[in-house]
């Protein structure tokens, strides 16, 4: 079982046994929530499942594709629905009623403790509601465990749903009826598959749940065996063109048919891509949506559930996804010095003297971001920190963040709200390289900064003002092609540690790797409004910066003595 460690809000949860006020979101029908439902107790399972159903279709804010999903009892079901579609919602709707049908369990399998603890929250919404309509007597939060997120229990009949950040040991630690949110985005999904497969052999269902995320990973081929791959692709952009007028005006592209479920040998699948669901009653601004996305390949694959190869991208979906976990952060919060060591995220000893802190920098003005991104090696692996992200700022306000980042100190009109501690009186100073006699001081080890055109001056003042500890590096196509295959590297071995941010995969698996006519190796991304890359250079330049010696040799050596062979050719002749 894996010993997961629990932040400080699922530790406060773990003392929670009776229920707690709900908003009660899920609720729409003042009147019906009055009148109820009366008699359950009573019915035969069918009639029950009838009324059920019944008032949940009045008081509850079911879409047609999400009914057809909550009705499907198949024992293997797979969704390939759009983002922000309803997934988590129809699931955690479902895994309820079902609980409350009759005695079970549920086990929730998300990508992360996060992603845990907000389907729970769910499922604790429509245990409320559901108490409210008086189909539910009560319910209790249990405990939670080193492995649990949440656990909701059902007194009146003994049901369980369990909610657990996925990973291959909690997922043989029970059985049950199994949901895998945002299957897609799994770190190992064919190891989580593997443990989960044998439960059905016990009267269990497994439900698959989950935005497409490339062309690889269990995901892709269990929608592959559903028949949800091939049938209504869209090659290309072009295909977007022309077809059925939706009730916002757009149009749903030709060749695309919305159905409850597509037939397979195995599995019952359920594809709804974001045109389906607004068929359906979703409330979204098609629009509105695809003005929100930079490329028409996040269109086409998080809206138009298409499973989109990446074979050009350099760093393929699959390979970051190995390397995203929740404890790697773009946040680093407030931690006072301490000794000894204690044990904080990612492992990591935040014993002051014993840091290894990497900063990389890639600057911007106007159409391209600054980047500044720490890392700490920890173990030999580096873990994210600290994402600073700046646009439009000048650069005198750049140089003030990138140095408060530098120095571990604060700067009052910076975004830096949570600073790195200063370590005063805790053996700190053996990390701290001091240039006293250039006015400054750093706790970083090493940072390496793009000097490329408009980053030469802030490189020179940092370079002025921190000494060895910065080194300035100008973007070329060699240094590019020596860069690049660093970070797939790091993606490969498994060196690197990033969090579970959208924009952080989508700049990492923008670069693509050209070869020109002359057989010269290139790698470049599409500029887009939200930048060029930037956050996977500034990552390049972290794996360099901890790939190499702190100092440069010519500042801390010298010749000395003479050559061996020195007058050697004199007397010879």
């Amino acid at each position: 079982m894996a010993n997961k460690r629990k932040s400080s809000t699922a530790r406060s949860r773990s003392h929670q046994i009776a229920e707690a006020p709900s908003p009660d979101p899920v609720i729409i029908n003042p009147e019906a929530t009055e009148q109820g439902v009366t008699g359950l107790a009573h019915m035969d399972s069918e009639a029950w499942r009838l009324a059920i159903l019944a008032l949940v279709r009045k008081t509850i804010p079911v879409l047609r594709y999400q009914e057809r999903w909550i009705t499907d009892d198949s024992k293997l079901k797979i969704a390939v629905w759009s983002r922000q579609s309803g997934k988590s919602f129809a699931a955690a709707l479902r895994a309820v009623i079902k609980c409350l049908e009759k005695r079970t369990q549920y086990i929730i399998l998300s990508k992360g403790e996060r992603q845990s603890r907000l389907f729970m929250e769910k499922v604790q919404d429509f245990c409320f509601a559901f108490k409210r309509l008086k189909a539910l007597k009560g319910f209790k939060i249990l405990p939670v465990s080193d492995d649990k997120t949440m656990e909701v229990y059902f007194p009146q009949n003994g049901s369980r749903i369990i909610g657990l950040p996925a990973n291959p040991d909690t997922a043989r630690g029970y059985s049950g009826h199994i949901v895998l949110d945002e299957f897609a985005f799994h770190g190992d999904a064919h190891k989580i598959f593997a443990a989960c497969f044998p439960i059905i052999t016990r009267g269990y269902s497994i439900e698959v749940i989950s935005t497409p995320n490339g062309t690889a990973g269990k995901f892709y081929e269990i929608a592959k065996a559903a028949g949800l791959v091939a049938q209504g692709s869209l090659s290309s952009p072009a295909a977007l063109t022309g077809g059925t007028a939706l009730l916002d005006g757009t149009e749903k592209p030709q060749g695309r048919s919305a159905g409850p479920a597509l037939p397979s040998n195995l599995w019952s699948g359920h594809k709804v891509d974001i045109y389906d669901a607004v068929a359906d009653g979703l409330p979204a601004d098609i629009q509105l949506l695809r003005s929100g996305c930079d490329d028409e390949e996040t269109w086409l694959q998080e809206y138009g559930c298409q499973f989109l190869s990446d074979a050009q991208n350099y760093i393929p979906v699959g390979l970051i996804s190995t390397c995203v976990h929740e404890e790697a952060t773009t946040e680093w919060p407030v931690v006072a010095p301490v000794s000894p060591p204690a044990k904080v995220a990612g492992g990591d000893t935040r014993a002051t003297g014993t840091r290894e802190l990497y900063l990389g920098v890639d600057i911007g003005r106007k159409r391209d971001l600054t980047i500044a991104w720490l890392f700490e090696k920890v173990g030999g692996i580096l873990w994210s920190r600290r994402l600073m992200t700046l646009k439009g700022v000048s650069f005198d306000e750049q140089e003030r963040q990138i140095c408060a980042l530098i120095e571990g100190t604060p700067h009052p009109a910076s975004s830096l709200s949570h600073p790195l501690p200063q370590g005063e009186g805790s053996g700190y100073s053996s990390l701290v390289t001091r240039h006293s006699s250039l006015g400054g001081s750093a706790v970083v080890r090493r940072v390496c900064i793009d000097q490329s055109g408009i980053g030469m001056m802030l490189a020179e003042h940092l370079v002025q003002k921190y000494g060895a500890v910065v080194e300035p590096i100008t973007f070329t196509a060699p240094l590019k092609e020596r860069l690049a295959p660093m970070v797939k590297m790091a993606f490969e071995e498994r060196t690197v540690r990033i969090p579970d941010n959208r924009e952080v995969r989508a700049d990492i698996n923008s670069v693509k790797r050209f070869v020109t006519l002359a057989g010269n190796v290139r790698f470049d991304a599409e500029h887009t409004d939200r930048g060029h890359a930037d956050r996977f250079w500034a990552l390049a330049m972290v794996v360099n910066a901890a790939s190499e010696p702190s100092g440069h040799f010519d500042e801390v050596a010298g010749l000395v003595g003479s050559p061996v062979l020195a007058g050697f050719a004199n007397m010879i002749l």
